[in-house]
């Protein structure tokens, strides 16, 4: 085993490592080949023609000296290996730096004679006289049989004279050729010394793998008291370490199982908790349904025997009658509760002008407050839409205002207000006089089917189901609500959004 390992770990190392190297090298060697003389050619053309574009611009717009024009051009020259001449319309030489000798011939000036004679015979000539553009293009010298750049441009200082530079592009095929030599010793010399360094590196990776796999081996077997060797401060050592700490994690995991353990337990006794609820929540149900029932059948079975005085059957009826209702009453309070619930959806916002739905709601009820001190204030000064589900917001202040009525001895006060919270918050409240709750039912007020009073009286309290449908209600629109008590008595309040683009 130990040896296959060796062998594989070998292989692994020594392609791992030549290939890439092997592959870059070539890849190197190949683009040099079909690549560097264009690039070369081109990226010296580029540069010729920035450089001649400048030393133009230079001329047409700057008022130069002859010396201070000689000085540029010379340094011109030095810096692109290059000739400039400048010519007339005819191709005639009206001025250079280099000096002419006896016989009115340019002594280093024999190449750029060339381009300018091949120039003067082509399309090109025309070209630039017609368009008035710079022309770059390739020279052949028919006799050494070497290539120019020539870059030909009409100057508008000296009008008509045309810019003429001639930079020869030495050859790089001699150059290639040594170093595509060279890079093929570098290649046999690399694969000598990466094979030496593979056979190194696989020893080295071979023998503490061989020791990590027998010790994973006998933790596979359960066998945990053994405990790994390697002492490199490498990923391998790493491993080791991991593997001598295999017990600990080991007795982590058992922990977290324990854990785990408490986790279902608490859970099941979520469960249980909620199925207690659920058996209060059939047995308040049975206690709100068993009262007006009994109420009903008693009244109606004495209707039906006849034991009831003339004068009394109506007011049995009522009985009868003010039961059902209240049957009824519960039954759609109910059902509407398990609606919110269970349907999310329910909600239907709209951008709605809280001020006006306000000042709606409150003359609504002002009949039903006439023997209180019914007090709004919803004056605001910015604007005063927001969005939410007129319907279900009338709900819960129908539940607030109710409920503050039936609680407020008559006179009292009952106060509805709206105000800008913050930025992004309107907050409406209903406030009234009269009695004030202890901590229990502030927290508990929002329960179903609690009631503060616990007699269960249909005189001072509904179904015990209203507030439980305003917290959903609430919570659906993501409202910031609560209950306080006031110096006199008792608020109720929540958020409504500011209206803005965004919401």
């Amino acid at each position: 085993m130990g040896k296959k390992i060796r062998s594989s770990i070998t292989i692994k190392v020594f392609l791992f490592t030549i290939i890439p190297i092997f592959l870059l090298i070539l890849l190197l060697i190949i683009s040099q080949y079909l690549f560097f003389n264009d690039f070369y050619i081109n990226k010296k053309s580029k540069t010729l023609k920035s450089n001649t574009l400048g030393l133009k611009y230079t001329i047409d717009n700057y008022n130069l000296t002859v010396n201070s024009f000689k000085s540029y051009i010379y340094e011109f020259e030095e810096k692109n290996n290059a000739k400039v001449a400048i010519l007339n319309s005819n191709g005639a030489i009206k001025f250079s730096v280099t000096p002419y000798d006896d016989n009115n011939i340019l002594k280093e000036y024999d190449t750029i004679n060339k381009a300018i004679a091949h120039w003067l015979n082509s399309d090109n000539y025309y070209k630039v006289l017609l368009s008035k553009e710079t022309l770059t293009y390739q020279f052949m010298d028919p006799i050494s049989k070497n290539y120019y750049s020539v870059i030909v441009s009409p100057l508008e200082t000296y009008n008509p004279s045309i810019l003429f530079v001639v930079s020869t592009l030495q050859p790089v095929d001699e150059a290639n050729s040594i170093l595509t030599q060279y890079y093929l010793y570098f290649i046999v010399a690399a694969l000598i010394i990466l094979v030496i360094v593979s056979i190194i590196l696989s020893r080295m990776l071979t023998k503490p793998l061989i020791a990590l796999n027998k010790t994973a081996k006998k933790m596979s077997n359960l066998e945990f008291n053994v405990k790994c060797n390697v002492t490199t401060n490498d990923e391998l050592g790493s491993l080791g370490n991991s593997l001598n700490f295999m017990s600990k994690k080991l007795d982590t995991t058992l922990t977290d199982l324990h854990k785990a353990n408490e986790q279902l337990i608490d859970d099941i006794e979520k469960e249980r908790k909620l199925e207690k609820m659920r058996r209060e929540f059939i047995g308040d149900i049975s206690h709100e349904l068993k009262t007006p029932i009994s109420l009903v059948q008693g009244y109606a079975e004495a209707l039906k025997d006849g034991i009831v005085d003339k004068d009394d059957i109506s007011f049995y009826t009522d009985v009868i009658i003010e039961e059902t209702n209240n049957l009824n009453c519960l039954v759609i309070d109910m059902l509407n509760l398990a609606k919110l619930e269970n349907d999310p959806y329910s909600i239907r916002e709209k951008k709605v002008n809280l001020s006006q739905f306000l000042r709606v709601i409150t003359k609504k009820y002002s009949l039903m407050m006439q023997n209180h001190n019914f007090i709004t204030n919803i004056d605001i000064d910015t604007s005063p839409y927001s969005i939410f589900d007129p319907k279900r917001i009338e709900e819960v202040l129908n539940n607030f205002l109710t409920n503050a009525k039936r609680y407020t001895k008559v006179g009292d006060k009952i106060i509805v207000s709206l105000k800008i919270l913050n930025d992004d918050n309107f907050i409406i409240s209903v406030e009234n006089q009269g009695v004030q709750l202890n901590e229990n039912d502030l927290n508990n007020i929002w329960n179903k089917f609690y009631r503060v009073d616990k007699s269960r009286n249909k005189a001072s309290g509904g179904s015990g189901l209203g507030l439980s449908i305003t917290k959903r209600i609430l919570d659906l629109h993501k409202s910031i609500y609560g209950v306080v008590n006031t110096p006199n008595g008792l608020k109720f309040h929540f958020t409504l959004p500011v209206y803005s683009k965004k919401n």
